[in-house]
């Protein structure tokens, strides 16, 4: 068995298709997609979607309830022969609007805040001469905000001092953006790295709980968060009996289009020394 959580493109491909839109090329691939797991041995689920929201910046108690009758509707009128957590969603909606509009990640204010910082550091491609100090910038900064140095977010950052545009797409860095647009940018891309963890917690309660029968996939068509999501390898998941999560992962080479095997390995051992 299979769970896919749809992202938020996908969720948008699917309300534009049910609200009649003409669809271009583009879309027609989406869809096609999309009707791939449009069989009942998938259970498709918007959660994550929700968790996420539909305004860039995190939602009050009645925004969060708007998106989840919205998207859970969405999702249960789309897909015709494949299983949907919509009912559940529906059903539950007060207690899961309560619980993601008052609950969020350790550190959110700390990842943020970093996050802010490096849309401007990275704006635009830094020389080869200049990394070695922007790159201890960024590991200073994450100490400051609290951030284990191999956390994701420290490594995407590190990925596109080192050269990666797929990981820029994600980041989105911009030179002199407003500070409503700076928020929107920190926190959609906070969403996206945070993926890792949440896809994780999620596989780890059905190894626990499921006997390891359901496997947990993530329907995407952001080609950047694709690229971080296939290239970030979940090697360990521990859940603990007060529903802690432990996640081991590593980062391929190809996150670091620069560096070369020695350089990446001496990279990673940097920051073990450091943290």
């Amino acid at each position: 068995m299979k769970f896919i959580f749809l992202d938020r493109n996908a969720i948008s491909c699917i309300k534009e298709n049910l609200a009649g839109k003409k669809p271009d090329p583009e879309m027609l691939k989406r869809l096609r997609k999309l009707r791939q797991f449009d069989k009942e041995s998938f259970i498709v689920s918007p959660m994550l979607s929700i968790i996420e929201g539909q305004i860039g910046k995190r939602e009050d108690e009645e925004q969060k309830l708007n998106t989840i009758k919205v998207e859970s509707a969405a999702v249960s009128d789309f897909f015709l022969h494949a299983r949907t957590d919509s009912g559940f969603i529906e059903v539950a909606a007060n207690e899961i609007a309560n619980i993601f509009s008052e609950n969020i990640e350790g550190n959110w204010v700390g990842y943020i805040d970093f996050l802010k910082v490096i849309q401007e550091m990275l704006y635009q491609s830094i020389s080869k001469a200049n990394r070695p100090k922007y790159k201890s910038d960024i590991l200073q900064l994450a100490k400051k905000n609290n951030i284990p140095l191999a956390h994701p977010i420290v490594i995407c950052c590190l990925a596109v001092l080192y050269g990666n545009n797929d990981v820029r797409s994600i980041l989105k860095p911009k030179k002199n953006i407003a500070e409503d647009s700076k928020n929107k940018a920190a926190y959609n891309a906070l969403n996206d790295i945070l993926l890792i963890s949440r896809l994780g917690h999620i596989q780890a309660v059905f190894n626990k709980y499921g006997n390891g029968r359901v496997v947990v996939e993530f329907l995407t068509f952001d080609k950047g968060l694709e690229f971080f999501l296939k290239k970030t390898k979940i090697i360990d998941i521990k859940l603990n009996d007060d529903g802690e999560v432990f996640i081991t992962a590593i980062s391929s080479q190809e996150f670091f289009p620069d560096l070369n095997e020695s350089s990446h390995i001496a990279l990673f051992d940097e920051l073990r020394e450091k943290s």
